[in-house]
């Protein structure tokens, strides 16, 4: 798509300049981030739906989805610059994302039993299967960043949809 071919054609540009003037550089693919704030994510708009008492519309197949939590971007890439300011040699291209995964099935039925959990109605919510077979999946591999760097994320798939709907549901009651 348009998009990826966008952020390649820029790692090539970022790698041409630098190795003609002869300078360092790392090109970091980061994966799909989430957090509270990100209402364009399937786990925020998963919330805003149970709490509306929407249906949770999903394709047929195996669609999957990973997401990094915000805070764990910052930590890796805190980490990133810790050992280059440390001098250690790092590659020229990481992958960043988050190696946990959960297919988007999954995802609403945990994101309906969270949303009991922090005191929001379900029972009047359900998943409900399009006719479109998806084979959605934007899983990206980032062992290499986690070797090098000795480095994991502290947020599962889980303990992001336990975040996210306990940092929404407490914005919710702060405001009432």
């Amino acid at each position: 798509n348009l998009y990826g071919i966008t952020k390649f054609a820029i790692e090539q540009i970022v790698r041409l300049i630098c190795t003609k003037y002869n300078m360092n550089y790392v090109n970091i693919r980061l994966g799909s981030l989430a957090g509270d704030k990100f209402d364009q994510r399937m786990i925020n708009r998963f919330y805003y739906k149970i709490l509306d008492g929407d249906d949770i519309y999903i394709d047929k197949g195996a669609p999957k989805v990973s997401y990094l939590h915000l805070e764990d971007a910052a930590s890796a890439l805190a980490k990133l610059v810790e050992s280059i300011k440390k001098g250690n040699k790092v590659g020229n291209l990481y992958n960043l994302s988050n190696n946990d995964w959960i297919l988007i099935r999954d995802l609403a039925k945990i994101s309906i039993e969270k949303a009991e959990a922090v005191g929001i109605r379900k029972d009047i919510v359900a998943i409900k299967e399009t006719n479109k077979d998806s084979t959605y999946n934007n899983v990206v591999n980032s062992s290499r960043f986690y070797n090098e760097f000795d480095w994991r994320p502290k947020y599962s798939m889980i303990e992001l949809v336990n975040d996210i709907f306990l940092k929404k549901s407490e914005y919710i009651y702060q405001t009432k």
